[in-house]
This record gives structure tokens, C-alpha cells and sequence, in this order.
């Protein structure tokens, strides 16, 4: 079993404990950026832990409007300069400006907001340069490629590179002495992925645009080993765009030698092997023609920033985007026409850091004039309520009904004040866990307030609680009081604060502002206030107590404020005595001095409809409104809607959150907010109080679609499986993936995906790196919890792997006979599948099919396998072991973990068989033809030297499929078996194999098939029909005259009746004293008398080059192989049994007709009354309303003949005879 241990939210120290011995040890990761790994045995626990949670989704950023930075420009207006963040700081580097190609090196540091601190000198480049590119190698920086001056002779070769140091500073810059640059090169592309510095096409100091690409491998101090050569780009490229995404590159535009492009490659770099293939994503090309741009990643989108197309009145402000697939594919680009740049923009630069988008400098194409301008965006991590959830048990109820009561959070208490209750005020208190893991915790009783209160407010500085003004329903308070949050975790009873408010205020709105408490409007008796009060919450001086700091557009009660970005946001409420219902949204900056800025009403953004007593925080720069009253009918509303704050102190238009809907409609409730949840408690529900909770999620949007993690074990123990507990957006399809090293810490190849919330890994190892990926493009996002390892003593389990260590899905694996299972994704069969108990004669074997041959005969098909359609055979490879003997050999189970290999040299090929009797067989003879296709399995698993067999055989009589049938039991008893040549893949149904009612090597008129003679004369033509051979005891010979004359021949003696049989071949001469195929070159299995037959004459090889020749994989890398004794250089004499006691081959079905037919003696006379030799009897049937003959055949020497008979014949027609 698992042991769950609780998502913590705190560093957790390793713990310790006794090993347990049948429990496995779990570890878990709830983090999704400092990974913490540890070292543990078995039975051991480790918990990684961070604050928040993982989430994922494949488009997670939103970037709200560009705004200039006025104050900051560059220090010089530049183009073709490149920009890059390290940490909290734009560098900017090189760039030509008006009065030439620069060297210069500025550093900004990023301020909390998206501002930029000063620019600051840093040494600069030992040479001028412009198109050149900067990139971030360990703890330096590299400048690689560029130009000096505008010769073309002067494209430098060096890499200079400069440390970063502690503060953020470079040191000076120094060359690089080598490598160098194999080419000179300007406006290439430079990348560093996986440890490795990539530069890709750009144009040489000849002027040609190259397709090239480079790598070298970094050091631990960011510089490169010797160049290499890597797979070239399709076509030449200069002027582009290059952008990565994990293991993905994506170049995007630019020049080729003929025209603009608007092409898109991807490659995947691996991280030994580099790029080995570009792919040009054809359906995925930029709108337009672009270059001079510039390419970024954002939230898991390629977006690709400005540009130009060769005309001077271009598009060159428009922001294209394209979401990123983990197989380095991408959707169809769509215009980002919110976020198209002010101005066209090309040879600019552009970076991302500290969740804002810079895009600095550059010209419009087709002008002189630089830029010294730039541009910041906000990206904002988009959260996305998840489904609402009620409270489930009674102790996550509050404990009673409550309206108009009010409620705070802080780090560690949720308290709800005062409310109404079935009309009676209340001064009860409640507390309850912060919502920190969703639903709280049981609500327990602090200490009340003084008095009742209702439509008061309650806000929280840090562990003191406060409640402000209210209701006790008789009159409007002016009373403040305050509670302290104990060490222990309770309140400290309740406490008049010096600072009365300046006036009674019922229906207020409070919400604080850096240890300031700010309130706005509320009723005073009958009329609304339009005052915004002030306290100072850490000043001692009650002289100072409350403040006016502002006054309200107009007088409001039960309205909603908040406060994000430096403003406060004012929406709905009642106005007029109540008599006007209103939807306006107001906005004021919070000055410096703590002062209200003038109001905006936002007209653009007024409420969806008019409300009062309804709720609106702020989380995340989004607002969210939920509930309230309209006025209307119904009175309560349940939507919730959110809105975007934007950097001007405004907000976007209202968006309805449809999915995330309240359950049912709240108002007077209390609403409160962390990172990781909202929460609506209480209020007023189809005019009742409720004590019901809701609780939704709030899930992050991380800033990729991807996110790995590893666990490290200490040492090579059973992994278990890997588990993880998901919310969020259901349309939102999530990928694990895992892969395993030993002690030397090389990986293997990833997993399949595992998208049930586990992924069965059952292997061995040391290391565990698992990768969390979002497959699909859905608006929603998925967040993770906590990602859980078990590990030790996991149970008995089996992993399937291919030569290559590869896993292998969908493998049968038999316990001695038995089917356990199949193996899943990851080529598992997990410990529920194996049985308690073992014996020392147990074994199991594993079948993996890689291939089925179709078939055009009916009744081919076993929907019981779900395989409806017909086919002929199955190739598998197998874990048995077949030794040069012929020893055949099975892996015994083992306790704990066991990894069996399937082998392409160890293929098994099963024939999936359908056999017609022309009559209505009494129950002995359908066995005895059962008998004789378990023996024949037996003989062609000899024969195939363990490669052959039957899987199933149906057997059918009444003349039942006899056109889809393989074999043909005729009635006569003159009927010689003979088979067409391959009938096995034919499309026409008359090539089968044909054979009497009987067959003792002589004749057809006795002699049983489950004898030697019979069985194996069954699979000599089963050799012509599947194995494609002719026979080996005659041929023809072409006479001058161009006729065959038919001779006599052998293989490989002419005298058949000595020998081993179990080493004699061949078969297709005299299967009788044979269980071997020739084989041309090996001692015992070939003479040259096999030179003279018509399997020579027709196919010009030994019998068992024909087989590999039909039977071999045709596949480039084939996926099995057939091995025959020239590979071994000697014959085997077995496996003389197909090794039923380990797999449950052949599976014979007897599918009688509705009554068992009789078997007649019949002996003919002639006219004088004596026995007729030679007779020829044909029995006459009713099928269907229709006469049919059915043909006996001849009678012996004594005028008999047993009528096979036919059920319908003997019930409707007289047998008679017809003597010719």
C-alpha cells in the first residue's frame, strides 16, 4: 500500500523512522520551482514541500497593454542592439546609433512594478557590435558573431565573454582564445539548450546566407568546447528569429537567399545528440512574410514581436502568437491585436523578466530615425476559479446561519463576526483554518464581541483583528474593537479601541492598505455617506485616529470596495435612501501620503447589472464580483465575474465565469480570499441564513506547459508508481511521463504517458525524473498538489523491455499457461495481476504481438481477443529461450520486481486456422480431428525449430464456412491431400488445402488423422499452403521437345525409411521419417539430390530460405528475426512439443452442427446379388429445400463403403447407390 502523508506548505525537515518491511516508502514534491531532493532507504519518508501549489496550462500568461517608459529611455537611441535579463536586470549590449556601431554595455535593474532603475555603464565590448547576439552561459555572458563597422570584410570571428558578478556587475570582457567562430557570421542565430551553445544559418563575411548550424558543449564557466557540425537548417536564413522552449527551437522569418520568409522550423535538441532533424511546419507559418524581428516565449506561446515584410508601410506593430506542443509543434498563429505594439517597430530588441515584457529601440523600416523609446507590458499569471465546493460536513457548516456578518483572514485564522441570525443579532464569534488546503477546518467558539452587531466590517493587520461600526439592531455604531491572535492560536477577548469612528456607519466597506484601515460610504440612519475615513493602524496617537481622506462620487451603503495596483475600487451599491440601485464602478488612486486621488467612473466597465450587498476582491490583478441583488426577480444573483486591473488604475471589460458560477444565489454574505482559494460563507439563500461554505479554487497558471522533477532513492531500489492529485479546468489534458537511472545517473527513454492521475512505473533504479506536460490548448488550467513516489516494497510486479530496454506495452504474460494480464503504457504488469504464492514449477513466458496478417476468409475473426477483424497469423516475440538443441527454457517468477525481455531472435508466429467438414460428423471424428491438430502443432513447432504453431482451430462440420475455410475435409474416401501453394494470404477461397475423410500414407479409405501418417501429412501441405514450398520427392523435367517429363526426387536421401527422424529432412519429400525443412549448407540437411526437385525447380532455394524469405520483417530495422540452421551452422533435433504446460496454444473450438450425424455400413451388390468393388455412391441431401449429392466415394474389394452421413439426408431422402 501507499502511506498518503499531508500537502505541507512549509519547509519540512527529513524525518526518520523504522523501515517497514511490507509497506512501501512514499515520497512526494509539492513544489514546482526549487525542487528539493534527498537520499533515504527503504521504508524511509521524504516530503518536498514549498509554498502554493504546481499548476500547469498551456497558455498561462496574459499580457495586459504596453506602456512607454518615459523616464527610462535607452541611454541612446539604437537598433540592431540586443537586450537580455539576468536575474533582476536588462543588459543591453552593443547596437548602432546615429554616430556608428557602439561597444557600449548598460545595466538596468527592474523595479517591483515593471519600472527601470537608472541605466548604468558597464566595461564595455573591446570592439564595436551590431547584429551580433548575447547569450547567458552558466554565469557569463557571450557575445558571438556581429560586426565591427559596416565593411563586409570586417564580420569578427572572436567570442568575447564577461563574468556576472555578485551585484550584478560584469567584469571586463575578455576573447575567447578558442574556440573561435568556424565562420564569420552577422544576424545569426544563438541559442544555449541543454548545455550546449547552438549557432544557426546567418550571413558570412561573403555575403552568403548560410544554412549551417554549430555546437559546441559549454563548460561549468560558460565556455565552449571544440565546434561540431549539426544537422543544417533546410534553407539558408539571416535576419530571423530564434526562440526556445525547453528542448524545442523554433526559427521563425527572415531572409533567405531569394526572399522574406514567413516559414517556421522546430527541431528537438537532444541533449546528447544535438539536432539530428528540422522540421518545417507547413501549416503553421506566420501570417506574413517577417524580418528584423524579434521571437519570445510566453506563458508556453511563441510570439513574435513586430517586423517588417520589404515594404516601407508594413504591419509592423502586430504581435502574432502560437501555442507550444511538447513534440515542438505549434497551433495556428493567431494576430494578439490587444497587444499590438504602439509603433512599427523593426531591428529592435526584446526580453522578458520579473513577469514583464520589454521591447526596447529599433526604427521603422525604410526610415533613419532611431529609437531610444521603450516599451513594458505586464504579463500577468493568469488564475482561473475552479469548481465551487459546499461544505461537507457539519463541522465545515458554520454553526448557525448568518447574514450580513462579517469576515477576515490572515496567515493562520479565518474569523467570522456577529451576523444575523433567523433575525436575531448575534455576538457569537467564529474561527476556523485559513482556507490553506481549500475547505476549513471544524469551526470552533472564540471570544464574542461586546455586543450584537450586523452590517459591520471585520478586517485583519497581521494578528489582530478588528470590527468597525455596524448594527446592533436598535441603532448605527461608532464603536471600534480589537482581538489579538494568541500564541496558541486563540483570541484574546475583545477590546474598545480608542479611535471611535467620526461617525455611526452601518453597511460600510473596509479593506486595508499597508497596516491602514480604509472605509468608505455606509448608512448612517437613513441616508448613505459619501466620506472615505483613514486609521493608521500602528500610531500610538489617538489624536491621529480617524481621518478623512476622500470623499465618495456620491453617497453609498452596501456597495463593495477593494484595492489592487495603488487604486481603490468602489462598484454597485444603493444610493438616495436606498431608493436608487446602481452599477457604476469608480476607481482613485492611493497617494503617497495616504490621501485619495480624484474618482473615475468607469463607464467602459460598469457592473454587468446593478447590485448591492454583494462581494468584490481583488486577487492576482483581476477583480472578481460575485452575488449580490439586483432588484429584480429572482432577488439574489450566483454568477461571478472578473475583470483585468490594468496599469492605468482601470480595469478591462467584465468577463462572466461561466464554469465557475456559484452553486446558488448569496447576498449579505461574507467573502474572503487567499492565493489559492475564494471563499463565500454564509449570507442570505431564497430568503433563509445559510451556514453553507463555498470554497473554489483559485489555480495558478505556472509560466510553461511543462515542469520536471526528480526523486533520488540513495540507492538502486523497486519503484512503484508515481501518483498525483489533480483540480482544475477537466478539458485540460495532462501528461506524466517518467524515466529511469541507475547509480550512474544516465537516463533511460521517457515512459508513455500515464494520464490517470498514476503512472505504473514498476522498475528498478535509483534516480526517478518525471515530466509534467499540458497537451492540449484549453483556456483552463490543471493544478497539482502533490506528485507522490512509492517505492521498496511495492509488491510483485513484472516490466516487459524490448533489447533496447525499452518498455513494452500490451504484452500477454501466462503463468504457466494461465494469462496474468497485459502490460500497460509503461510495460507493466502491476502486483494486483500476479498470484500469492510460488512453486519452484512455476514459469512465465511473454508474448508481444508486432504483427497480424490480414486475411480475405470469413470466420477468421475472435472478438474474444478483441481482435474482430480476420487474420491469418500473429508474429510475437517471446522471453522463451530456445537453446541449439532444441531446449526450450521459461523464467521463473520472482519476489518484488522482475524484468523480462522480449527478443526479436526469439519470435513465435501462430496460425490462426479454419477447418470444414463436408458432413454432419458424429461426435468421435471431430475429435479425432482436434487430437490431430494438437499433434500437428506439436510436429510444425518441431519443424519451424520453435517459430511456428497453431493459435487457434476452429472446426466446423455440416459443411459450415466452407469457402472461408483453410482445410477441407472431404466426404470421399479417394480424395488424396494436396494444398495450393501461399493459398494462406490468397484471395481466391479455392486454394486451400484438401484433404478425405481419412489418410493412413497410402490411401484415403482408412487410417485415422490423429496417427503420425495422418498429422503429418497435414502439415506437409500445410507447408505448401502457409510455407510457400513445392515438393521434394519428384520434379520435372523440361524433354527437348518442351514437355515436363515427371521424375523421381529426393531430399535429402533417396532411401526414406532410415534415419533419425528427429534430424532427417525433409518434410516436403517424406514427412513420415522427417521432422526437419532442408537447408542448403548445413551437414545432414542438404545434398545435392535436393537440387532436383520441384522446390528447387520452382523457388531456387532450400526450403528454409523460402521460409525467412516469406516470414522475415520487411521493415528497415526489422522487428523480429527467423532464425534457421544456416545461422546456426547444424540442425536442431527439437523442440519435439509445443510447450502447452506454459501458454494455452493451440485453442481448438468443435463447433457441431444441432445433431450429431450418423455413420452408415453400406456394401453394394451387383444385379447378380454379389459384393461391387469399385463403386462409386453418392448420397443424396435436402439442404435448404435443395437436392445436394454429397460424394462417398468408392467401395473395396468387399462392395462396402461407411456412408458418412448427413442428419438431413437420413431424415428426408433414401440412401441409394449409383453404380457406374
Amino acid at each position: 500500500m501507499i502511506i498518503e502523508f499531508p500537502v505541507l506548505h512549509q519547509q519540512s525537515a527529513l524525518a526518520s523512522r523504522a523501515p517497514a518491511q511490507t509497506v512501501p516508502a512514499l515520497l512526494e514534491h509539492t513544489t514546482v520551482s526549487d525542487w528539493q531532493t534527498g537520499q533515504h532507504d527503504a521504508g524511509s519518508t521524504i516530503t518536498h514541500t514549498r509554498d502554493g501549489e504546481l499548476a500547469l496550462t498551456p497558455q498561462t500568461v496574459d499580457m495586459l497593454p504596453w506602456s512607454e517608459l518615459v523616464e527610462t529611455p535607452l541611454p541612446t537611441a539604437l537598433h540592431d542592439h540586443e537586450l537580455l535579463t539576468v536575474n533582476d536586470s536588462l543588459y543591453l549590449i552593443g547596437g548602432e546609433s546615429s554616430t556608428g556601431i557602439s561597444a557600449s554595455v548598460h545595466r538596468a535593474v527592474i523595479g517591483a512594478n515593471g519600472s527601470l532603475l537608472p541605466w548604468q555603464p558597464l566595461p564595455s565590448l573591446p570592439e564595436p557590435r551590431s547584429l551580433h547576439r548575447v547569450v547567458q552561459a552558466g554565469n557569463s555572458l557571450l557575445v558571438v558573431g556581429g560586426v565591427a563597422n559596416n565593411e563586409p570584410d570586417e564580420v569578427p570571428s572572436v567570442i568575447y565573454r564577461a563574468v556576472l558578478t555578485a551585484d550584478g556587475g560584469l567584469s571586463d570582457w575578455e576573447a575567447l582564445p578558442a574556440p573561435i567562430l568556424p565562420s564569420r557570421l552577422e544576424e545569426a542565430g544563438v541559442v544555449v539548450v541543454n548545455g550546449s551553445l547552438f549557432v544557426i544559418g546567418g550571413t558570412s563575411a561573403e555575403s552568403e546566407v548560410l544554412n549551417t548550424v554549430y555546437r559546441a558543449a559549454l563548460r561549468a564557466d560558460g565556455t565552449p568546447h571544440t565546434w561540431e557540425i549539426q544537422q543544417p537548417l533546410p534553407i539558408g536564413l539571416e535576419d530571423y528569429a530564434l526562440a526556445a522552449q525547453g528542448e524545442c527551437l523554433f526559427a521563425v522569418g527572415g531572409n533567405t537567399a531569394a526572399n522574406i520568409s514567413n516559414q517556421v522550423y522546430s527541431a528537438r535538441v537532444d541533449a546528447a545528440e544535438g539536432i539530428t532533424i528540422w522540421h518545417e511546419l507547413v501549416s503553421n507559418r506566420l501570417p506574413v512574410q517577417r524580418k528584423s524581428h524579434t521571437a519570445t516565449i510566453i506563458g508556453g506561446s511563441l510570439v513574435a514581436i513586430g517586423g517588417n515584410n520589404g515594404l516601407p508601410d508594413n504591419d509592423g506593430e502586430t504581435v502574432y502568437r502560437a501555442a507550444i506542443h511538447t513534440d515542438c509543434t505549434l497551433d495556428p498563429w493567431e494576430e494578439w491585436t490587444d497587444q499590438a505594439l504602439p509603433r512599427q517597430l523593426v531591428n529592435h530588441a526584446a526580453a522578458a523578466a520579473n513577469g514583464f515584457l520589454f521591447v526596447a529601440g529599433g526604427n521603422r523600416y525604410g526610415n533613419s530615425e532611431l529609437y531610444d523609446i521603450i516599451y513594458r507590458a505586464a504579463l500577468v499569471p493568469e488564475r482561473y476559479p475552479g469548481n465551487w465546493q459546499h461544505a461537507t460536513t457539519e463541522e465545515q457548516h458554520l454553526p448557525a446561519g448568518l447574514s450580513g456578518h462579517a469576515a477576515a483572514i490572515n496567515d493562520d485564522i479565518l474569523l467570522v463576526t456577529g451576523g444575523s441570525s433567523s433575525g436575531s443579532i448575534q455576538t457569537q464569534v467564529y474561527a476556523s483554518s485559513a482556507l490553506t488546503c481549500g475547505l476549513p477546518g471544524a469551526w470552533y467558539t472564540v471570544s464574542p464581541l461586546p455586543q450584537p452587531l450586523h452590517e459591520h466590517g471585520t478586517v485583519a493587520t497581521g494578528a489582530r483583528f478588528w470590527t468597525i461600526g455596524g448594527n446592533d439592531g436598535q441603532a448605527d455604531q461608532r464603536t471600534v474593537y480589537t482581538a489579538d491572535v494568541q500564541a496558541d492560536g486563540s483570541l484574546h477577548a475583545w477590546e474598545t479601541h480608542p479611535c471611535a469612528l467620526p461617525q455611526s456607519l452601518s453597511s460600510l466597506a473596509a479593506v486595508v492598505i499597508d497596516d491602514a484601515i480604509y472605509l468608505s460610504g455606509g448608512r448612517s440612519g437613513y441616508e448613505e455617506q459619501a466620506h472615505i475615513y483613514r486609521l493608521q493602524t500602528d500610531s500610538a496617537d489617538t489624536g491621529t485616529c480617524w481621518q478623512t481622506v476622500g470623499t465618495l462620487p456620491v453617497p453609498l451603503a452596501e456597495h463593495a470596495m477593494t484595492y489592487a495596483n495603488g487604486s481603490l475600487f468602489v462598484s454597485g451599491g444603493v444610493t438616495d435612501a436606498g431608493g436608487d440601485l446602481l452599477d457604476t464602478v469608480y476607481t482613485a488612486p492611493v497617494l503617497d501620503d495616504g490621501t485619495i486621488g480624484a474618482w473615475q467612473e468607469l463607464t467602459s466597465s460598469a457592473l454587468p447589472m446593478k447590485l448591492r450587498s454583494h462581494s468584490m476582491l481583488a486577487i492576482h490583478s483581476y477583480l472578481y464580483l460575485a452575488g449580490g441583488m439586483d432588484g429584480g426577480l429572482p432577488l439574489a444573483r450566483h454568477e461571478l465575474f472578473r475583470a483585468p486591473v490594468l496599469d492605468d488604475g482601470t480595469i478591462g471589460a467584465w468577463q462572466e465565469l461561466t464554469s465557475s458560477a456559484l452553486p446558488d444565489s448569496r447576498y449579505n454574505h461574507a467573502a474572503v480570499a487567499t492565493d489559492l482559494y475564494l471563499g463565500i460563507i454564509g449570507g442570505r439563500h431564497n430568503e433563509q441564513d445559510t451556514a453553507d461554505i463555498l470554497v473554489a479554487p483559485l489555480y495558478a497558471a505556472a509560466q510553461q506547459a511543462t515542469s520536471t522533477g526528480e526523486f533520488d532513492l540513495g540507492r538502486v531500489q523497486n519503484i512503484g508508481e508515481l501518483t498525483w492529485h489533480v483540480r482544475g479546468d477537466p478539458g485540460v489534458a495532462l501528461e506524466v511521463r517518467c524515466r529511469i537511472a541507475d547509480e550512474s545517473g544516465v537516463y533511460g527513454s521517457w515512459s508513455s504517458a500515464g494520464t490517470d492521475r498514476h503512472l505504473a512505473i514498476y522498475n528498478r533504479g535509483r534516480y526517478v525524473q518525471y515530466l509534467l506536460q499540458v497537451t492540449n490548448p484549453a483556456s483552463g488550467v490543471q493544478a497539482i498538489d502533490a506528485i507522490r513516489l512509492s517505492y521498496g516494497a511495492v509488491g510483485d510486479f513484472v516490466r516487459v523491455v524490448d533489447e533496447d530496454g525499452a518498455n513494452v506495452a500490451g504484452a500477454a504474460i501466462y503463468l504457466n499457461g494461465d494469462l496474468l494480464g497485459t502490460t500497460n503504457q509503461q510495460g507493466v504488469l502491476a502486483p494486483e495481476y500476479m498470484p500469492p504464492g510460488r512453486s519452484a514449477d512455476d514459469h512465465l513466458v511473454v508474448l508481444n504481438r508486432v504483427h497480424e496478417q490480414a486475411t480475405a476468409r470469413d470466420a477468421h475473426h475472435t472478438e474474444q481477443n478483441d481482435s474482430p477483424a480476420n487474420w491469418s497469423y500473429r508474429t510475437y516475440l517471446t522471453s522463451l529461450v530456445i537453446s541449439d538443441t532444441g531446449t526450450l527454457s521459461a523464467v521463473a517468477p520472482q519476489s518484488g520486481g522482475q524484468i523480462i525481455q522480449v527478443q526479436r531472435e526469439s519470435p513465435l508466429i501462430l496460425f490462426n486456422l479454419v477447418i470444414s467438414l463436408e458432413w454432419n460428423a458424429d461426435d468421435a471424428y471431430l475429435e479425432e480431428i482436434a487430437q490431430a491438430m494438437s499433434f500437428a502443432a506439436d510436429y510444425l513447432f518441431d519443424i519451424s525449430d520453435g517459430q511456428m504453431a497453431f493459435e487457434r482451430v476452429a472446426i466446423y462440420d455440416n459443411a459450415a464456412h466452407w469457402v472461408d475455410a483453410d482445410i477441407q475435409i472431404s466426404t470421399k474416401n479417394i480424395v488424396r491431400p494436396h494444398a495450393y501453394i501461399g493459398g494462406i494470404t490468397g484471395d481466391d477461397p479455392v486454394h486451400v488445402i484438401r484433404i478425405g475423410r481419412h489418410w493412413d500414407g497410402r490411401t484415403g479409405n482408412s487410417g485415422p488423422w490423429d496417427e503420425p501418417e495422418g498429422y503429418r501429412t497435414l502439415v506437409h501441405e500445410f507447408g505448401h499452403y502457409a510455407l510457400y514450398l513445392y515438393d521434394e520427392y519428384f520434379y520435372y523435367l523440361e524433354k527437348d521437345n518442351g514437355e515436363l517429363e515427371r521424375l523421381p526426387g529426393a531430399c535429402t536421401r533417396s532411401e526414406r525409411h532410415q534415419g533419425d527422424d528427429t534430424i532427417n529432412a525433409s518434410i516436403m519429400d517424406y514427412q513420415y521419417h522427417s521432422s526437419e525443412l532442408g537447408a542448403r549448407g548445413v551437414s545432414g540437411m542438404w545434398e545435392s539430390l535436393c537440387e532436383q526437385t520441384e522446390q528447387w525447380r520452382l523457388n531456387g532455394e532450400s526450403d528454409w530460405e523460402t521460409v525467412q524469405r516469406f516470414y522475415s520483417d520487411t521493415h528497415e530495422l526489422p522487428r523480429w528475426l527467423i532464425r534457421t540452421p544456416q545461422d546456426r551452422g547444424a540442425v536442431m533435433a527439437g523442440p519435439e512439443r509445443f510447450p502447452t504446460h506454459w501458454l494455452p496454444f493451440p485453442v481448438i473450438e468443435l463447433h457441431n452442427g444441432e445433431t450429431s450425424g450418423l455413420s452408415l455400413d453400406l456394401t453394394v451388390l451387383n444385379p447378380r446379388g454379389q459384393p461391387h468393388p469399385g463403386a462409386l455412391v453418392t448420397l443424396e441431401t435436402l439442404q435448404q429445400g435443395v437436392r445436394q449429392p454429397i460424394d462417398q466415394g468408392l467401395t473395396n474389394g468387399a462392395g462396402q463403403i461407411t456412408i458418412m452421413a448427413h442428419s438431413k439426408a437420413m431424415c428426408c431422402v433414401p440412401v441409394r447407390s449409383m453404380v457406374r
